[in-house]
């Protein structure tokens, strides 16, 4: 019910606003049905092996195409655009990360606070930092942004000293960062996060937040757009 009848559970602040999913969004509905028989497992490896082969096959894949593309991603599957751009950037246009997995460093619980994730920022995987980055839990140090209201909650970016490291491949690379108001994500500071995060890195372009009738929160948007 998390992704579908949220504003029956309360489960977070925004979730009565939530009433774009079709139908009742519980088992017995025929489009819950349908979705949830749509849903696989994940595949029985960790976190770090499943972004560091995604990443060497989207580099396989742009190398294939030949041209820059624009590589769009959906909840957990925003960590791979960022990967794979980082080991081809000269193929990538720009990103479109749809509900990214976040804030930096961790994840947003419903019901505890911020655990910590994603050692390199945006991913568990090695990134290309400047100074370079050996052991990023004592070459990043970090500091915690305060929640801005009571409906959020506090978001880990690096330290200001030293001074913050670049992401340096992705540096020139127009990313927007997009989610809906009735999403559980709007509930985190990862959007502010992600666009402080490019005042440390000079990253992110843009952050935008959509109305419920445009909300993307539970489309699976894991590909690549190749653009002439």
């Amino acid at each position: 019910m998390r992704f579908t009848a949220t504003a029956k559970y309360n489960l977070f602040p925004q979730a009565s606003l939530h009433n774009q999913w079709p139908g009742t969004g519980i088992m017995g509905d025929p489009v819950f049905d349908a979705y949830l028989a749509s849903t696989v497992q994940s595949l029985p490896i960790s976190n770090l092996a499943q972004q560091t082969s995604m990443q060497a096959a989207g580099a396989a894949l742009l190398d294939r195409i030949g041209r820059p593309v624009i590589l769009l991603g959906h909840s957990q599957g925003t960590i791979f655009p960022p990967l794979i751009a980082d080991l081809r950037p000269a193929l990538t246009r720009a990103m479109i990360l749809v509900e990214p997995a976040g804030p930096p460093f961790q994840d947003t619980t419903f019901v505890s606070a911020p655990v910590p994730g994603r050692a390199y920022g945006l991913s568990d995987a090695p990134l290309t930092y400047e100074p370079k980055v050996t052991d990023p839990s004592k070459d990043i140090p970090k500091k915690i942004i305060p929640p801005a209201s009571k409906n959020v909650t506090e978001c880990m970016l690096q330290a200001d000293s030293p001074s913050p490291r670049r992401l340096v491949n992705l540096s020139k690379i127009p990313t927007a960062v997009v989610t809906g108001e009735a999403s559980f994500h709007a509930l985190d500071l990862y959007k502010s996060g992600f666009k402080v995060f490019k005042s440390d890195s000079e990253r992110m372009k843009n952050g935008l937040s959509l109305p419920p009738i445009l909300e993307f929160d539970f489309f699976r948007i894991n590909s690549f757009l190749s653009i002439r």
